[in-house]
């Protein structure tokens, strides 16, 4: 079992305790690599995280780190490229961002040698934990990621938690008893399946976050498969992570699949990580609509 690790920020801190937020994408790290970070100082080195506006500072008292599985149906893919369009088009890497990013592949730690990983935006899987760091090494677990139905459980009492609805066309789904569930694979083999509305009969509950859901035997399941749903606006790729309905419509939330950071901030799009930039816009203004159903996890 290979566990990846990303380095927090205090607004996705935010997010994932505070509003319930649960995908994940952009740069990480296989936390093996990285086992020798264990301050902030450190932390910061082994993730690169000395880009433009960077929230991190060496001398924090602590940071956040999130710990999780390669979530199912997830693309993760070498962080090759390069500083310009230009270079990336020579070295046939997959990005262009900002120092620290060397393009090689590997983190820019000068003692050490860290692979480097870009993952695309996904649901996190059942499991993933909050660690938070602190400057003398002390490491805190906060939450865990308890599945897609319950959200995330904080193991140390916080205040203003809010749960939001899962995304129905990011993560896993898979059929049970004839309907179409969101589905979360467990550590022990068992799954949880979960629903928008009840299922007659099923012996469901209603979680936290607003879905149905019950736990099952993993062999009740059939068909199981991922959604990737792609849009293009303003001239641009980009990943559908969230849907949701207004007062004036209904919304998307989209993940920028251009990999370029330089493009990215040209078309105004919100940073919400290094190298991943996201918008927030009414789905009739999206052009070229695809969902493809992935079925390799």
């Amino acid at each position: 079992m290979t566990i990846l690790q990303r380095a927090l920020t205090p607004a996705r801190v935010r997010g994932y305790l505070g509003l319930g937020v649960d995908q994940v994408a952009g740069y990480t790290v296989v936390a093996a690599d990285v086992a020798w970070a264990t301050t902030p100082a450190t932390l910061i080195e082994a993730h690169g995280l000395g880009f433009p506006g960077t929230p991190f500072h060496p001398g924090a008292p602590s940071i956040e780190v999130l710990r999780f599985e390669t979530p199912p149906f997830a693309r993760l893919l070498e962080a090759t490229g390069a500083n310009s369009a230009e270079g990336r088009e020579r070295t046939g890497g997959l990005l262009v961002d900002h120092p620290p990013f060397t393009g090689t592949g590997f983190a820019a730690t000068p003692d050490h040698l860290v692979p480097l990983w870009w993952l695309d935006a996904a649901r996190l899987p059942a499991g993933a934990e909050i660690w938070r760091v602190h400057s003398d090494g002390r490491e805190e677990l906060l939450a865990v990621y308890t599945d897609v139905s319950a959200g995330w459980s904080p193991v140390v009492a916080m205040t203003g938690q809010t749960h939001s609805l899962p995304s129905d066309v990011l993560g896993g789904f898979g059929s049970w008893r004839g309907s179409s569930c969101l589905v979360d694979t467990l550590p022990d083999g068992a799954a949880v399946v979960a629903s928008f509305t009840e299922i007659p009969g099923s012996g469901m509950t209603l979680g936290p976050r607003g879905v149905w859901s019950r736990t099952v035997a993993a062999i009740e399941l059939t068909e199981p498969h991922g959604v990737r749903l792609t849009a293009v606006w303003r001239g641009a790729p980009f990943l559908v992570t969230h849907r949701w309905r207004q007062d004036d419509g209904l919304w998307a939330r989209l993940f920028f699949l251009g990999r370029d950071a330089f493009e990215a901030e040209a078309l105004g799009l919100e940073k919400v990580d290094a190298g991943v930039y996201e918008a927030s816009v009414p789905i009739d203004q999206l052009g070229d609509i695809r969902a493809a159903e992935l079925t390799t996890a």
